[in-house]
C-alpha cells in the first residue's frame, strides 16, 4: 500500500515536470517565431534600402 502511494506521488511529480517542460517549450517556440519574424522584417527593410541606393 505504501509503495503504491509512493509510486502515485512520483508519477504526479513526473507529470508536473512534463507540464512545466511543455510550457517552457511552447514559450521558446513563441520566442523563436518572434525572432524569425523580426529577422524577416529587417532583411526586407535592408533589401529595400539597398535597392533604393543601387
Amino acid at each position: 500500500m505504501r509503495d503504491m502511494k509512493k509510486m502515485k506521488d512520483e508519477n504526479r511529480k513526473w507529470v508536473k515536470q512534463q507540464e512545466l517542460v511543455e510550457n517552457q517549450l511552447k514559450k521558446i517556440s513563441e520566442i523563436i517565431e518572434k525572432i524569425s519574424k523580426a529577422l524577416n522584417f529587417y532583411f526586407h527593410e535592408a533589401t529595400a534600402e539597398v535597392k533604393k541606393h543601387a
